[in-house]
């Protein structure tokens, strides 16, 4: 931050009495459920913290989407959780003194006041979401496609959002899920109308929806600080043996996709790497978090 302050993402435990039973039945019984939620954190060079917010006070704890059943902290040394929003990037906007998170697992973007504490605004599919939260949702302006278990958050030079939509499911419980073979990620930019609460979409590459740059996890994109160019990492392909689309990323193969392309309208691509392993069986497994373009090698 620009006072020389980190902003980072840390998690709680925390057990309900009540929680959905399942995200494929809406009629499922509900009962206890240990849940895992994010917490952001500010703190000092010297490790004292001076901020804490705690994103199951700020959203609907018994709310869910598909993904919020994943056993990735079970598989972290915390047993019996779930993962219920899976926050993977927070960033600061000195304009307001704001704190903006992509949760992935609850397919979300939110903005928090630093000051307050408060929700400012919400971004993403309405769907689930009931009063206070509800009230709070961005108006989608033509032309608008929500992200899905979205990456990478940043904020553009000109004010906007720059993510990776990964765009798993591209639904939330209960409706139909898009299943691999027919999906798509892409890198996008939001621009927000704050006294409006309007959301836009000035950008986005979507490789032409093809699934075969459909990276169901990990991923990023970046804006070049130079050119205006983006960097994307399509980090996460994951395949079947077959060469097919899974959303299965613990079996067959997994294939990385680099693409820079221009900002225009229209984008074109500027350079695209493919960093995968063709091998017929048992191939390695290739796949990048994030990546990041150094003007000194290009």
């Amino acid at each position: 931050m620009e006072t020389g302050n980190i902003l980072a993402l840390s998690i709680e435990t925390r057990e309900y009495a009540d929680w959905p039973g399942s995200d494929e039945d809406p009629d499922a019984p509900r009962g206890p459920a240990k849940v895992v939620g994010d917490v952001v954190i500010e703190f000092q060079p010297d490790g004292k913290i001076v901020g804490e917010w705690k994103l199951l006070d700020l959203l609907d704890p018994k709310r869910i989407s598909y993904g919020s059943f994943a056993k990735f902290w079970a598989n972290k040394g915390y047993p019996g959780t779930y993962d219920w929003s899976h926050a993977n990037s927070v960033t600061y906007d000195a304009s307001d003194d704001s704190i903006i998170v992509s949760c992935r697992h609850q397919d979300v973007i939110i903005k928090i006041s630093r000051k307050s504490g408060e929700l400012v605004w919400i971004m993403g599919d309405p769907g689930n979401w009931k009063a206070p939260w509800s009230d709070l949702f961005l108006t989608p302006e033509a032309g608008m496609e929500w992200a899905y278990h979205q990456h990478d958050l940043s904020m553009t030079k000109d004010g906007g959002l720059l993510l990776f939509d990964n765009g798993n499911n591209k639904a939330v419980p209960f409706e139909t899920r898009t299943p691999a073979a027919q999906n798509y990620s892409r890198a996008v930019m939001f621009k927000i109308d704050a006294d409006a609460m309007t959301v836009s979409q000035p950008w986005c590459f979507d490789a032409n929806r093809d699934p075969n740059y459909y990276s169901m996890f990990v991923s990023g994109a970046d804006q070049l600080p130079e050119t205006g160019n983006v960097f994307i990492t399509f980090g996460g392909i994951s395949q079947h043996d077959d060469f097919t689309p899974t959303d299965n990323n613990q079996r067959g193969r997994i294939m990385t996709r680099l693409v820079e392309v221009t900002g225009d309208a229209a984008p074109k691509k500027v350079l695209e790497i493919s960093v995968e392993d063709a091998s017929e069986s048992d191939p390695i497994k290739w796949f990048s978090f994030r990546s990041s373009h150094l003007t000194s090698l290009y």
